[in-house]
């Protein structure tokens, strides 16, 4: 069964059996349970500095993230994004930096585990239990700035 997000709790559909259908460059008929809201509920001891929306407003990875699979998420998650949909552009980053490395550099620092291709950025997008799907041996802090 397919669902819209809803910003408010008051009109969100029940979380359980609440399925997220996934079908981009990326994935292709991949599909999880929302049990969480996306991008909230984390384990206790992660505590990220910004929200998704706050990333995305700040124009993480040079505008050009998520623009294929904007679907995937809420969309009042990119009511004031900075997107950049053709190319990466530095001047959509908060700070007018370069801010990004090509996937092939986060393959080969092992940044990217399945089932999340994009890295941690969607896996701390997506709800908890595409969290718990990691090798206990790789901890969230591999993914944590120093």
């Amino acid at each position: 069964m397919r669902h819209e997000f809803y910003r408010g709790t008051e009109n969100r559909p029940p979380l359980s059996n609440f399925i997220v259908f996934v079908d981009d460059k990326m994935q292709h008929d991949y599909q999880y349970h929302l049990v969480e809201p996306a991008g909230e509920n984390f384990a206790p001891d992660f505590k990220p500095e910004l929200t998704p929306v706050e990333m995305l407003n700040m124009g993480v990875f040079e505008g050009k993230y998520l623009n294929d699979c904007r679907n995937e998420f809420p969309a009042f998650w990119f009511e004031n994004a900075h997107l950049s949909p053709k190319k990466a552009d530095a001047n959509q980053n908060f700070f007018h930096v370069r801010s990004r490395l090509p996937l092939s550099e986060w393959r080969r620092r092992g940044w990217i585990l399945e089932p999340d291709p994009r890295g941690w950025f969607q896996l701390l997008l997506r709800p908890p239990p595409a969290q718990s799907r990691r090798d206990s041996n790789q901890p969230l802090e591999e993914f944590s700035a120093p």
